[in-house]
Order: C-alpha cells, then sequence, then structure tokens
C-alpha cells in the first residue's frame, strides 16, 4: 500500500507576506480601509496574488478597485457620500448561511474537515483496490477459461486422431483378413485338388472293384473332406482373426500409450507456458496497475490540493467581500448617525438661539417687574406713613402709638429695619 500522501504545509510568508509589517497590517487597521489590488499583490507575491484574483468574486475584485484608500486621509473612517453609497450596491456571492459557514470554517470545521478528507480516502482507495481485484479476477478467469478451451481443443484434436487411426488400422486389419482367408482358399482348394488326385489314383488302382461301390466310396470321401476343410478353414479363420486382434489391441495399445503420453507432455508444457505467460501477464497488468494507481492517487491528492486551495482562497476572498461589505454597513450607518445627530445638534443649537432669546426677554421683564416693584413697594411705604400720621392725627396719639391699629403687613412695610433687627435677635 502506498503511503499516505501529505499536502505541502505553506509558510505564513506564501500566505500573507511580512504580517507585521506597518505598511499591511497597522496603517490599514489604523485607516479602517479596505486594501486596494497593489497592496494585496504586494503582500501575496504575483504569483499567489494572481491565484487569489482568479478565483475571486469579480464584485470582490470591482470592491477592491473602488474602495482604494486616499493617501492623505488620517482619520479611522471616511463617511462616503450619498452618490457613491447610492452607486457601491453589492450583490453577496452566497447567501448569509454560507458567508458565515465560511467565516467559521477555520475555527469550527477544521476537525469535520480532516475527518471528511480521510473518508474520501479510504473511498478512494477502497474503490480502487476493489476495481483491482475485480480486473484482477476478471483475468483469473479469462485466463483459465481459455486454458480450458485450448485442453479440450487439444483432447478434441487428440481424440479424432485416435478415432483416424483406429479406423485406419481397422481397414488394415480388414485388408490383412481379406488376404489371409483368400490365401486359406487357395492353399484349401489346392488341398482339395491333392487329394482328389490322390483318390483318384487310389481308385485306378483298385480295378477289382465296382464302379458303383467306387463312386459312393468317391462321394462320402469328397463330403468327408469337404467338411474337414471347412472345420480346417474355419478353426484356421478362428486362429487367424484371435491372433490378429490380439495384435491389434497391443498394437493399439501402444499406440494410444503413446499418443496419451505425448498428449500429456504436450499438456504439461502448453499448461506450463500458459502459466508462465500468464503470471508474466499478470505480473505486468499488476505493475501496471500499481503505476496507475499511483498516478491516480497523486491525481486525486493533487485535485484535492487544488480544491482546497480554491476554497480557501474563495474563503479568503468570501472574508474579504464580508469585510468590505460590513465596512460599507457601518460606514453606511456611521452617515446615517452622524447626519441624524447633526440634524438634532443643528435643531439643539437653534433651540438654544430661541431659548436664550426668551432668557434675554423673560430678563429684561423680570428687571423691569423688580423696579416697577421697587418703586410700588416706595409708593406703598408713603402711602403707609401717610396713613399712619392720618391715624395719628384722628386719634390725637402720639407718632407710634396707634400703630397696632395697622395690619402686621403694613407695619412690616413701615418698619422694615426693625423687623431686621427683631429677626437678628430671634435668631442668636
Amino acid at each position: 500500500m502506498a503511503q499516505k500522501y501529505q499536502f505541502p504545509k505553506l509558510e505564513e510568508n506564501d500566505i500573507v507576506a511580512d504580517q507585521t509589517s506597518p505598511k499591511c497590517n497597522v496603517k490599514l487597521c489604523s485607516n479602517n480601509d479596505v486594501p486596494p489590488s497593489s497592496v494585496i499583490r504586494a503582500c501575496l507575491g504575483p504569483s499567489l496574488a494572481q491565484v487569489f484574483f482568479d478565483y475571486t468574486h469579480h464584485d470582490t475584485i470591482k470592491l477592491l478597485d473602488v474602495l482604494t484608500p486616499l493617501k492623505t486621509s488620517k482619520a479611522c473612517f471616511s463617511i462616503p457620500s450619498e452618490r457613491q453609497l447610492s452607486e457601491c450596491r453589492f450583490i453577496p456571492p452566497t447567501d448569509h448561511q454560507i458567508v458565515k459557514a465560511f467565516v467559521h470554517q477555520n475555527i469550527l470545521g477544521e476537525a469535520l474537515l480532516e475527518r471528511v478528507k480521510k473518508d474520501i480516502e479510504e473511498s478512494l482507495r477502497d474503490k480502487i483496490e476493489r476495481q483491482s481485484r475485480e480486473k484482477f479476477h476478471l483475468y483469473q478467469a479469462k485466463k483459465r477459461r481459455e486454458a480450458e478451451l485450448h485442453a479440450e481443443q487439444l483432447h478434441e484434436k487428440y481424440e479424432n486422431y485416435i478415432e483416424t487411426v483406429q479406423h485406419e488400422l481397422q481397414k488394415q486389419l480388414e485388408l490383412v483378413h481379406d488376404l489371409i482367408l483368400e490365401t486359406l482358399n487357395i492353399q484349401l482348394y489346392k488341398l482339395q485338388l491333392s487329394n482328389y488326385r490322390k483318390l483318384y489314383i487310389t481308385n485306378k488302382q483298385k480295378e477289382g472293384k465296382n464302379d458303383l461301390n467306387s463312386q459312393v466310396e468317391w462321394s462320402q470321401a469328397a463330403a468327408e473332406c469337404a467338411k474337414n476343410i471347412q472345420k480346417a478353414v474355419v478353426q484356421e479363420r478362428i486362429n487367424v482373426t484371435n491372433e490378429m486382434m490380439r495384435k491389434m489391441r497391443a498394437e493399439m495399445t501402444h499406440v494410444v500409450q503413446s499418443l496419451y503420453k505425448d498428449f500429456e507432455e504436450l499438456f504439461c508444457a502448453k499448461r506450463d507456458n500458459i502459466i508462465a505467460d500468464f503470471n508474466q501477464i499478470m505480473r505486468g497488468k499488476h505493475v501496471k496497475l500499481k503505476k496507475e494507481m499511483q498516478e491516480f492517487k497523486e491525481k486525486v491528492n493533487r485535485d484535492l490540493y487544488i480544491q482546497r486551495r480554491q476554497f480557501e482562497m474563495q474563503n479568503t476572498a468570501d472574508l474579504i467581500y464580508a469585510l468590505c461589505l460590513e465596512r460599507l454597513r457601518n460606514n453606511r450607518e456611521k452617515h446615517i448617525m452622524h447626519k441624524y445627530f447633526q440634524q438634532q445638534i443643528n435643531e439643539f443649537y437653534e433651540l438654544i438661539v430661541r431659548l436664550k432669546d426668551v432668557i434675554i426677554a423673560m430678563r429684561k421683564e423680570i428687571i423691569d417687574c423688580h423696579i416697577e416693584k421697587k418703586l410700588l413697594n416706595e409708593e406703598f411705604c408713603e402711602v403707609a406713613k401717610h396713613f399712619q400720621k392720618f391715624i395719628d392725627f384722628v386719634f390725637r396719639a402720639m407718632p407710634r402709638q396707634a400703630d397696632y391699629l395697622l395690619p402686621l403687613e403694613l407695619q412690616r412695610v413701615i418698619r422694615p429695619d426693625k423687623d431686621k433687627e427683631e429677626m437678628q435677635k430671634i435668631v442668636e
């Protein structure tokens, strides 16, 4: 089993170059601005930045090109104008849940991602092994079937050959049997002729006998001779047939044994050749399958690495896009809040101005009232004094003797200093 492919670890300089640089981190964070494409290219490098721009949403690229920070800007945030707020309206590439999932991917989903990758690798490995085993078994069955077919063909070939040999031997035996029968018939015919000749000679020598007796004896001798000849022919035929059958069986047994021996030797040689060819083909197939499996694993790992990088770049792009949208939304809210509070402040300023005018008018009225009150008090005091004099004159009393006839309020108005002295005494 091949070793598990490890994804190459990226250095921090490959992902974000010079993270502690004030140009890339502190300045942008302090200004609360979106980095332009030139700053991203300078921080990430040309190759990684090109990959980032290739796999980034086109709205994000437009956003990076549009929201370029001004070099002279020193404020923490800048409030865009109403025209920019109306123009800078972007549609997010994905919905809120997917963006939220991408944002929390590296926080909550790292173990889940590793487990999913392991499951994918194990399923791919099992699938490759299962396919290789199926191909191996199919190839074995194919070679076994070819060997069986070849053995059947050889068996049929040699059976046909044995049948033809048996047929030819049968024909040869029949020819030999016919020749033997012909020779036997010829010999028997010659023997019969010789016997006839001998009988004829013996008959000629016997002159004193009767012709009838000689003919009867001759016929009896001929019949007996014919029977003996037939018996001898049958017996000879049986003996010759048995002898030929014995020889034919021995010959056929020898031929069949030699054919079976040749067939076994040829079959063993063919089987060894087939096994050797099969082993060689299987070794080649195994090497080829192993190479294909290794290439497939490398391809799968390469594709997984590319997909991982694409997902990382897409995640980065989505984060940047979400950050830009969040900043844009915050700027819009800040602008609305600033506008609202500016309006409230202007209204408060107007209210303060109006209240100041009211306070000035009221102060003026109060001053006038105090002056008028003072004048009225003085006039009232004068009238009270004259009324006191009138009472003193009517009752012909000494001054201040008829004060008890006056109300307390008039007494206090006429004698304010005395009241103050009495109050001081009471306090003391």
